[in-house]
């Protein structure tokens, strides 16, 4: 009896301890991963040293590793350099989307392209409207300078020119150019024809009066 009694002292007494020491465990541990001296030290490509002033060649990045003690909850490096260990574990990775999931994404991306290629074809026919509607405006505006010009007595674009240009102006002109220029310039005698009109003028009484006699 006294031996079974014993032994049932013996498994309450374990079975005490182990949630203790469980939980003890878990207070203790960490997240995993490197920490964040040791993940500086990764991602820096090069160091300076302070008192000689040369450039430190870089450890590569897998030869740096993060030796945690559980012992006393710090790396090897942060308890040699005297830094704080703080691990802030490693980032959680954003599920694979589904099968479905793509499907929807390329149907709303479909829908959103078509959305905007309608708008850049409205943007297009605007733009050729209010194009042949300037075009219009300004050959109405033409037409009526015209029809007022034409109302006024003046042919347009003929009568406002100087009269040098209405002669050689061959739309409104059905003779030549130089048969124009002769008839509009001035008739011109010349001096010798003058003089053979005035000799002629005094011999002619003397021939008369010789034929008589």
């Amino acid at each position: 009896m006294s031996s079974h009694s014993g032994d049932s002292e013996s498994g309450d007494a374990s079975s005490s301890r182990t949630p203790f020491s469980a939980s003890s465990s878990k207070s203790t541990r960490r997240p995993p991963g490197a920490c964040t001296h040791c993940k500086f030290l990764k991602a820096r490509p090069f160091s300076f040293s302070i008192r000689s002033l040369r450039l430190i060649a870089p450890t590569p990045p897998n030869q740096i590793r993060c030796e945690f003690i559980p012992e006393e909850n710090i790396c090897v490096r942060c308890k040699s350099g005297g830094h704080d260990c703080v691990s802030q574990g490693r980032k959680k990775r954003k599920a694979a989307p589904t099968h479905e999931d793509l499907q929807e994404r390329s149907y709303s991306q479909d829908l959103q392209i078509q959305s905007l290629l309608r708008q850049l074809d409205e943007i297009r026919a605007h733009s050729r409207t209010r194009y042949w509607i300037s075009q219009a405006q300004a050959e109405a505006v033409a037409l009526k300078r015209q029809m007022a010009q034409t109302s006024s007595g003046n042919r347009p674009g003929v009568w406002d020119q100087p009269p040098s240009a209405q002669a050689y102006d061959p739309r409104f002109v059905n003779v030549q150019p130089d048969v124009v220029h002769v008839a509009s310039a001035p008739r011109t005698i010349p001096a010798t024809h003058h003089a053979a009109r005035s000799t002629l003028g005094k011999s002619a009484p003397s021939r008369v009066s010789a034929l008589l006699v």
